[in-house]
């Protein structure tokens, strides 16, 4: 094995952690660290003082261009936009418990009210831990332009605040109770188990049927589940597994992937719910 593909291999979980909260496509991420790879190899190590640092600062540049590209994709999208799931079935309960944090579905969607550079820099610097020179270093800025980029970024997340993550033990017992009231179609027991503001997000992408727009308040959430429900044939098998550090559903029939649900978890409920069918962004996980 060459000492290029060593030193690489060991930073990969980092970069494609990195690569994926700032693209929130896995598909990208991966492609983002081939190309890297590709243009790593021909790097002169001996001239390298910190190749772990070259390599963050390649794969930060190379999502910036990404992000910058692909903006106005995102913007003429077909009904809501989500990022790509990330589903995690090597993950002990205890891993999620620990990432759900800073890469919640919910998170990633706020992230998208950033530009590409504050989003670089807010990550590096608030889920990464790495400090305002080594930041500097790596996106080409002064000190003093992070610290007020990580400010401007924290003022515009402000208003929608994370509130601490669910405990896994409490979102197995709230799953539980969503499929037994999604399963005998009690819908004042599923309005009971979601927020009064709950919201539920469907992304088709002009590809498969799917809500246009986000709908909004429990007992409209709660009649749309129950009538989606209905639409699925008896055959689907649904899995639960975590998905972006939160307890999920993978949705299956036809012997093929067909719907990705994760949840935005309360204490006591069900804030948000996120069901991805764009078949582009399942094909990672056929």
């Amino acid at each position: 094995m060459s000492a290029h593909l060593i030193i690489f291999e060991r930073e990969r979980p980092k970069l494609q952690a990195l690569a994926y909260r700032l693209l929130g496509s896995v598909t990208d991420a991966e492609d983002l660290l081939q190309e890297t790879y590709l243009r790593w190899q021909r790097q002169e190590l001996s001239q390298l003082q910190k190749p772990d640092h070259y390599l963050t600062r390649m794969v930060t540049h190379g999502a910036i261009d990404q992000l910058r590209s692909a903006k106005r994709q995102r913007e003429s999208y077909t009904g809501p936009w989500l990022p790509e799931p990330w589903v995690m079935t090597e993950t002990s309960p205890e891993q999620a418990f620990e990432l759900a944090e800073s890469l919640s579905t919910a998170f990633l969607l706020l992230l998208e009210r950033l530009n590409p550079l504050e989003r670089a820099v807010f990550l590096l610097r608030v889920v990464f831990d790495y400090e305002y020179a080594e930041i500097a270093e790596l996106v080409g800025e002064s000190q003093d332009y992070c610290r007020q980029l990580v400010h401007r970024a924290k003022a515009h997340l402000q208003s929608n605040k994370r509130p601490q993550p669910v405990d896994p033990e409490r979102q197995q017992n709230l799953l539980k109770a969503f499929l037994e009231a999604c399963q005998r179609g009690e819908l004042e027991r599923l309005k009971s188990l979601l927020a009064e503001d709950a919201v539920f997000y469907s992304d088709g992408g002009g590809k498969v049927t799917a809500a246009l727009n986000p709908i909004y308040g429990n007992h409209k959430v709660a009649r749309l589940i129950l009538s989606l429900l209905a639409k699925i044939p008896p055959n689907a098998d649904m899995q639960i597994t975590w998905i972006n550090g939160t307890l999920g559903l993978l949705v299956y029939w036809q012997e093929q992937l067909q719907m990705v649900l994760s949840f935005d978890w309360l204490p006591d409920g069900i804030q948000n719910l996120f069901a991805v069918l764009n078949p582009d962004k399942l094909e990672h996980l056929a």
